[in-house]
Parts: C-alpha cells; structure tokens; sequence
C-alpha cells in the first residue's frame, strides 16, 4: 500500500513524501496498483511445476493404447443460482421503505468437457453436485467419443473427482491437476 510505502520511505531515507507524491514515483518505476490474484492455501508450487510432465504422461497412456486414437480433454464444473438481494429504490427522504428479500437459494451444475483439438464439447446440467453425478457424466461422455477413440481428461482435485467409488470408463484415462 502507498502508506505503507511512505513509512517505509520515512523511516529508511528521512524523506517525507505525501501520499501523491508516493503515486508517482511508484508510477514512474513502473509499477501499478493490481488486485492480486488469489491463490488456494494448499497450492504447491513444486507440485504445478511438475505439470510439465503431462506430456509424458498422454504419451504413457498413448503408448498403452497404440490401437486408438488419443484426444486431450479438459473438464470443470460451475454452480450458477440465484441468491435474492435488495436494491435501492426512489423514497421520501427520512422513510425506510421494506421490501420481501428472497431468501432461498436455487442452483445448477454444469458439468462440461472440453477438446481443444477437436473443438468438441460435453456438458450435463444437474440439480446437484457428488460422486454419481460425475459417474453419470462419464457414462455420457464415454458414449460421446468415437469407437477409435481414448480421452485423457485433465481435471482438478474436487472431493467427488478422487472418491473410491468413482467409475472411470475404460476408453477414459484421467491427470489429475496438483492443487
């Protein structure tokens, strides 16, 4: 922060700059005031470097499949709802006007893969999110890929992605993304 840039300043060199001042220079070094990005508290950095080794990987399971055809999916999930909120409405100044606030909460999954080689999708909408339902869109998406075919999906590390009762098809392998 630029207050804190100016304690800094203060304390180091004996100079005070007002907080405009601190802008500028800053500006002028280059620098920018960005939101940063967030990062998972588990995330491993040595971990996401080994992505690297996802190449090697599709080529294992390319070489253990030399009959088929090996295409690279890519797979996430998304909840979209509705949660109620209020908004500001026109009132007599010193009224406080009520309004009903929806209070329940409706939501929908999609499910969706995607083959950047290909430019082919799959997707499955559903009122909820576990085990089966992921199961259901391998059933779906199994039947999706053609007979000379074997997808690797990559996708992340949701609970329901690593749960033991899982059925991955046998024309599916899946890499599964450090957090």
């Amino acid at each position: 922060r630029g207050a804190d840039i100016q304690r800094l300043i203060q304390a180091e060199f004996g100079k005070v700059y007002q907080l405009n001042g601190i802008y500028d220079l800053l500006h002028r070094l280059g620098y920018s005031c960005l939101m940063p990005r967030p990062r998972q508290r588990k995330s491993d950095p040595e971990a996401q470097s080994a992505l690297k080794n996802v190449v090697e990987q599709v080529e294992a399971i390319r070489a253990a499949h030399p009959d088929k055809r090996i295409e690279v999916w890519f797979e996430d999930e998304a909840r979209f709802g509705q949660q109620g909120t209020l908004t500001r409405v026109w009132a007599k100044k010193g009224s406080r006007p009520r309004a009903v606030r929806q209070t329940q909460y409706d939501y929908l999954y999609v499910l969706g893969a995607v083959c950047p080689g290909t430019g082919q999708s799959v997707g499955l909408l559903a009122p909820h999110l576990d085990t089966t339902i992921v199961n259901h869109f391998f059933e779906q998406f199994a039947q999706e890929l053609g007979a000379d075919v074997h997808a690797v999906l990559i996708w992340d590390q949701a609970g329901y992605h690593t749960a033991k009762a899982l059925k991955v098809p046998p024309n599916v392998s899946l890499i599964g993304l450090p957090p």
